[in-house]
């Protein structure tokens, strides 16, 4: 935030910043694999997201990582593999989900021009291979808010 800035300056700053954001992110498109990956894995999908990075997804399958990681060092060299990551998401949901997690980068000197995406396997879809096995239970904390008397009189005031 500036000093005196007005909100409304605040937020055409803010908005113009975003636009800058996107317009590098239209730039890195074209330097993507976007259509060999495609090709060879018709059944992944691309998406971008926000803060420069992008993502193809495909079925999480064990076989089909190393197969992925064999494609990429051949077909776009250009593009290092940064990091492997691994998650389960079982936030309470009746259907928990997880994915497996390739990074890959340039290695331009900054971040700004380094093209960053991230090929994800995940449960969720179709063609999935791997599932989930419930292997045992875990305690959650349990919280509830509580407000001092004024702070609880001012918003039962404004309903």
């Amino acid at each position: 935030m500036i000093d005196n800035e007005t909100p409304r300056e605040r937020i055409v700053r803010s908005l113009k910043e975003d636009i800058e954001a996107r317009e590098r992110q239209l730039k890195k498109v074209e330097r993507l694999p976007i259509e060999v990956l495609k090709e060879r894995f018709p059944e992944g999908s691309w998406s971008a997201s926000w803060g420069d990075t992008f993502e193809f997804c495909l079925p999480y399958s064990f076989a089909l990582i190393p197969e992925v990681k064999s494609f990429m060092r051949n077909a776009a060299p250009e593009f290092e593999l940064e990091r492997e990551n691994q998650y389960v998401w079982d936030r309470g949901e009746a259907n928990p989900s997880a994915g497996f997690f390739l990074e890959y980068n340039t290695n331009e000197d900054t971040w700004r021009e380094r093209i960053h995406f991230q090929i994800a396997f995940r449960t969720g879809r179709e063609g999935t291979t791997c599932v989930l096995n419930q292997i045992g239970t875990k305690e959650v904390p349990v919280y509830e808010v509580t407000c001092a008397e004024g702070a609880a009189e001012s918003i039962s005031k404004g309903e």
